[in-house]
């Protein structure tokens, strides 16, 4: 009887070791399977954070990148706008500018058409004060002079150069085609060459009447005043 309850002692220890083994292996599977779980879920929220920390960073850089575009179009748009302004300011300048000068021009035509015929007048003069140089004795060369003095103080809209008072009135003065402005050129190449040889002539004309008039007062004086200087010596004399 005592050795049937020794071995039913034993097989139950027995049976109680296997069962807290199992228990043990059944509780370590567990906690196996229960750390893998919160591994696999420290991984997920790993994962998860590292997505939006990505998401966070690509948003990040897409607004960066969009503040760097917007200022990149922001200053092409100064850009724009100043090459704009600058460009509409040449252009208002240059319009200014062509205003200004079609003013002149109209100006300056008005002034020409007013005062051609005093000039043609003029120029009409001139060349009948050449003409009749001989038989005025040189008279008319005093008017010549005058008139070469009124051209360089009231300019040569009103008085013409030496020379150019033989082809005034054979200019084209509207002339717009090239064979009338070639014309025009010839007759005022025409017209410097006649005048050199005028202002030349002058010159000489006006040394030589110079000259006489110089050598007519001093025989003034010796005619005139010898006799009054010689009296009052003698009266100092006696």
């Amino acid at each position: 009887m005592n050795s049937v309850s020794a071995s039913t002692l034993g097989t139950v220890a027995e049976s109680g070791t296997i069962d807290q083994q199992l228990l043990w292996a059944d509780q370590h599977r567990q906690n196996k399977k229960l750390a893998k779980q919160a591994l696999a879920q420290e991984e997920g929220v790993n994962r998860l954070q590292l997505q939006r920390n990505l998401a966070n960073r690509s948003l990040i850089q897409g607004q960066e990148n969009q503040r760097l575009q917007q200022e990149e179009d922001m200053a092409a748009f100064a850009e724009d706008e100043a090459e704009e302004n600058y460009l509409s300011d040449q252009i208002r300048q240059q319009q200014q500018a062509e205003r200004k000068s079609l003013k002149k021009s109209k100006i300056k035509t008005a002034y020409r058409a007013m005062v051609s015929p005093f000039r043609k007048t003029t120029s009409a003069a001139l060349r009948q004060y050449w003409w009749n140089i001989l038989k005025s004795y040189g008279a008319t060369l005093i008017l010549i002079n005058a008139h070469v003095f009124c051209r360089f103080v009231f300019g040569e809209s009103l008085f013409c150069k030496l020379g150019h008072e033989w082809v005034e009135n054979k200019k084209l003065i509207a002339a717009k085609t090239t064979v009338g402005q070639k014309a025009n050129k010839f007759l005022e190449a025409a017209g410097d060459s006649i005048g050199i040889l005028e202002a030349m002539l002058l010159i000489l004309i006006d040394f030589i009447v110079l000259a006489l008039l110089l050598l007519a007062f001093v025989q003034f004086i010796i005619i005139f005043a010898a006799p009054i200087i010689l009296g009052i010596a003698l009266y100092n004399l006696f």
